[in-house]
């Protein structure tokens, strides 16, 4: 008797709850907000599975704004670096034809130093007898030592010739030597009398220079073997 009364007891309870929730939810108030409320909670969870895509969307393209904002940044610097080089790059126009003449790119320019030191030697009125150009070298297919590259640099070119005259002649071809366009260093000087000459004021002058020609050393050294020793 003792365990059938509370289970008695529970299921009076029960159907007392239930014929309250009956009775609550015939109150007109309670019949026309719940189906709002269920409403509103339908529509809030629809309405959250659709605007999340779009904010996920939102999100992400707030993170590509910042990284062009970035991009932006660092291409206005560039751009700005650019025209600074610009204008400078204007500024040496004037001077790159003198720059090419000084240094050569594309050749070591054996013939136009030959060239030079000959046609000077005419000018002043001396005998050019001889010249002595450092190591040769070619341009190959296969590597191009002459193509400028952020590797180029003016690599040196020794040079030797040797001329006779009276001295003032000497004196006008080396003058005229030191003020050619392309870069030219005396390294050494020799006079000697020209026995081989009837006139005893006749003098004899070796000059031993360094010209320079522009290229890319590791390249030269690829195409030809110790060429960079041997010009050095």
């Amino acid at each position: 008797m003792t365990t059938a009364r509370p289970l008695q007891y529970q299921a009076s309870r029960t159907k007392k709850y239930q014929l309250d929730l009956a009775r609550y939810y015939r109150i007109p108030a309670v019949q026309t907000s719940l189906p709002v409320v269920l409403s509103i909670m339908i529509v809030a969870f629809f309405v959250m599975f659709a605007l999340r895509p779009t904010l996920v969307t939102i999100v992400n393209l707030q993170k590509t704004i910042e990284e062009s904002k970035k991009t932006l940044s660092q291409l206005e610097v560039k751009v700005a670096a650019l025209n600074q080089v610009n204008v400078i790059m204007e500024g040496v126009k004037p001077k790159l034809g003198a720059l090419d003449a000084s240094i050569p790119m594309g050749t070591a320019g054996y013939d136009s130093l030959e060239s030079a030191l000959t046609i000077l030697a005419e000018q002043a009125g001396v005998k050019y007898d001889s010249s002595n150009l450092g190591g040769s070298v070619l341009f190959t297919k296969l590597f191009a030592p002459f193509t400028l590259t952020k590797n180029s640099g003016a690599i040196p070119l020794t040079f030797d010739a040797r001329v006779s005259g009276n001295y003032t002649q000497i004196n006008q071809y080396l003058q005229s030597i030191m003020k050619m366009d392309r870069l030219v260093a005396i390294t050494g000087l020799n006079f000697g009398r020209d026995n081989k000459s009837e006139d005893s004021d006749n003098l004899t002058l070796t000059i031993m220079g360094t010209t320079y020609y522009m290229a890319d050393e590791a390249q030269l050294a690829k195409a030809i073997p110790n060429i960079i020793k041997g010009i050095k």
